[in-house]
Order: C-alpha cells, then structure tokens, then sequence
C-alpha cells in the first residue's frame, strides 16, 4: 500500500519529541510564523546528505545508550560488593589487602570509600580518617595501574586524611 502525504504527515507528528511539540502548536496558530515557516521551506534549499553526513540511526544510538546504562549499572553493583568486601576484612589489614588484590583496584571503589569516609567526617572524625587513608591507598593503587580519580576527589581524599581527631 503505498503512503500518502497524510500519512507521512501523521507519522511525523507521531514522532515528534515533547520539546518539537510546543513550537509546532504555535505554527498552527500564528499566521505570522505560518507564513514564514511556508516562505522558508519553498525558499531554502535542503540540506543535501553529503553537507551533514548521514542520518543518526536512532535504533542503534537507544541500543548503545542501553548497553552503556546496564554496563554502569553493572560497575555500580560491582563496586558496592568490593565495598562491602573491604568492610568485611578488619581495619588494619585493609590497605594492604588493597595493595595486594587486583580485584580492589577499581576506580568505583575509590569513589564509595570516599564517599563514606565524607559521610562519616561528621559524626567519627577517627574512622573518617581511616577511610581516607583507605582511599589515598585505593586511589594511588588506581593510578599504578593508569585509572584516576578527578582532581576534587583527590583533594577530599587529602582532606579528609589531614582531619585532626577531634
């Protein structure tokens, strides 16, 4: 069945984004911009395929974007194993046991020992201390192997690592 102008028309407005959505409502009020718009298509020339390249494949961008999404998702889950892991061994023996395991050297896992080691500079400044200094461990053991940390994590890392025992 071949497609008519009413139907391209209707699956063009089927698919348009909720943000395309308010400007084209205005073009079916406004005479003004009516006109301009009909001045615009018959005056200016298409842009031709070789002037922009091809055409975004948005099935295969949502496909990417959801590989990536349950790959963070995955990283995320991961990290907090490791994290409760590292909990799990005594706290002398951590940064060692960091130094030691391959499998503890993950850039995700530097980030949850400081975000818990921020959370705790409030009510135990000693164990935020220990915290930090597991990070500083995490952390330096993460640039051994070419993964970094931003620059604000680091200086909250050196922070909280300095903190005086109250």
């Amino acid at each position: 069945m071949r497609e008519t102008p009413h139907d391209e028309t209707r699956d063009f407005l089927i698919d348009l984004l909720p943000t395309q959505k308010r400007p084209l409502l205005h073009l079916l009020d406004c005479e003004e911009c009516k006109a301009f718009a009909l001045w615009a298509h018959t005056s200016v020339p298409a842009p031709s395929a070789d002037e922009y390249g091809p055409a975004l494949d948005w099935v295969e961008v949502q496909e990417k974007v959801s590989v990536l999404k349950r790959s963070v998702a995955r990283q995320g889950t991961e990290a907090d194993a490791l994290m409760a892991e590292l909990m799990a061994i005594p706290a002398g023996e951590r940064a060692p046991a960091v130094k030691r395991s391959e499998r503890l050297r993950q850039p995700l896992l530097a980030r949850r020992v400081l975000e818990r080691g921020r959370t705790l500079l409030a009510r135990d400044v000693r164990e935020a201390e220990e915290m930090a200094r597991l990070g500083l461990a995490v952390a330096a053991v993460d640039e051994a192997a070419g993964l970094h940390l931003r620059r604000s994590e680091r200086r909250g890392l050196f922070f909280l690592s300095e903190a005086a025992p109250v």
